[in-house]
């Protein structure tokens, strides 16, 4: 199994409402999104999984799927009604998504790929160090910013689909955005039936962005909650038998783990909506708790895998006992140990002027 990230800025991760206005279920989204990639990248470290049963591994490891593209449908749904001046729009976006962009890409092309160890800072050097950056992200995670900048270049274009679309209208985009992405990939795979029509405005991940803010104009009512929490059941079932059964095989391929799977687009989709609902269910003491983690979020998941490394090292010296003890309860135990480290980190990093603008609320 492999494992992605997200990042945003203050549109998914890092944004903040006045009090007044504040809506908890956002905050709370962002807290268990940045909890739920730390726990999808536990899976990458042997040492920290613990030593069985597969089944629970395998099992958290569905779970985080919904993680990512549920900040991609935040950001629609916090971006898209906004009406803004493009110089206003791309200011405010640009300070906050480029610095930490470009600062945690040489971080980690220094840290990872050793970039620079001979000590060679000639403008050569530099130069051929900036485009491995323009070719793509230097540690796997990082490819939220890739896919999230170029959902901001397009969102002035979108925000007057947003304007002037009725709901039907999104729904229409939304179930085109399905279609190409979830059922005719699902079809050209297994059914092996070449289809040659194209759908290239409505693939990827603009259909979250998109999604995002049809399913938070909606008006929610307890047969709609009902609906969203049986499709979630449904399609972390699929999910997770899909993934157990398809890594006992050979030539597994990973398919039903994509963010752009069928499977994976009906968990996001129903665990937003059962999010949103929950929102009047949390007291305002408990969203005072999740406020400065979620104002942490975008740093925890910046500097999340530089810690479970850490821990991956400590662990062999100073804790061999977790290879061989429940994953059941290692993995989120690792999860929630790094995730609160990070976010101390984080927290401490924020303080410091300058500095902070590399991990923005």
């Amino acid at each position: 199994m492999t494992a992605s990230l997200p990042a945003d800025t203050e549109s998914t991760l890092t944004a903040a409402k006045p009090a007044a206005s504040r809506e908890h279920w956002i905050d709370l989204a962002r807290f268990l999104g940045a909890f739920l990639v730390v726990l999808a990248h536990v899976v990458v470290h042997p040492n920290l999984i613990g030593g069985g049963p597969y089944w629970a591994q395998v099992l958290y490891f569905s779970i985080s799927r919904l993680a990512v593209p549920l900040f991609f449908m935040i950001s629609g749904y916090l971006l898209l009604p906004r009406q803004e001046s493009y110089s206003d729009f791309f200011r405010k976006r640009g300070l906050k998504v480029l610095i930490p962009f470009l600062v945690w890409s040489l971080v980690y092309l220094i840290w990872w790929n050793g970039e620079f160890a001979d000590g060679d800072f000639s403008p050569a050097s530099i130069w051929h160090g900036l485009a491995k950056i323009l070719r793509g992200p230097r540690e796997a995670h990082l490819w939220f910013f890739y896919a999230l900048i170029g959902l901001y270049l397009i969102t002035p274009t979108l925000r007057i689909l947003a304007a002037h679309a009725a709901d039907r209208d999104l729904a229409y985009f939304c179930g085109m955005w399905f279609l190409a992405n979830g059922l005719l990939t699902l079809i050209r795979k297994y059914a092996d039936l070449p289809i040659g029509l194209e759908f290239y405005f409505v693939t990827g991940y603009v259909g979250y962005y998109v999604l995002g803010l049809l399913l938070g104009r909606i008006t929610l009512d307890r047969r709609r909650i009902a609906i969203a929490g049986l499709v979630f059941l449904c399609a972390l079932l699929f999910t997770f038998f899909a993934i157990y059964a398809g890594s006992q095989a050979d030539g597994y391929d990973q398919f039903f783990e994509s963010y752009l799977s069928f499977n994976v687009m009906l968990l996001t989709a129903a665990g937003f909506v059962i999010l949103k609902a929950a929102n009047k269910l949390i007291p305002d003491r408990a969203a005072n708790l999740i406020l400065p983690f979620s104002r942490a979020s975008l740093g925890i998941y910046l500097i999340h895998v530089m810690v479970l490394a850490w821990f991956d090292g400590f662990s062999v010296g100073q804790m061999p006992w977790l290879q061989g003890a429940s994953t059941i309860f290692v993995m989120p135990g690792v999860a929630a140990a790094a995730f609160v480290m990070c976010f101390a980190a984080v927290y401490i990093l924020q303080k410091i002027p300058l500095i902070r603008y590399t991990v923005p609320w």
